[in-house]
């Protein structure tokens, strides 16, 4: 198994697309225009949200396994 530090890079690239997601929705949320894109937008936050969880599940899991 991977070294908790393979998962380093993978978790900084969903966290920063995370923080881009977030920056279109208020985008969107405030100027309150709801198109296709808010929605694309709306679920690919879910899924990169869910991606993050299990990277870090994943180390937990491995940290833990090392102990």
């Amino acid at each position: 198994m991977p070294h908790p530090e393979f998962y380093r890079p993978y978790l900084t690239i969903l966290i920063w697309g995370l923080l881009c997601e977030i920056i279109v929705m208020i985008y969107y949320i405030t100027n309150n225009r709801y198109p296709f894109e808010f929605y694309l937008t709306f679920g690919l936050f879910w899924i990169t949200l869910g991606e993050i969880l299990r990277v870090i599940y994943t180390i937990r899991k491995e940290v833990k396994e090392e102990l």
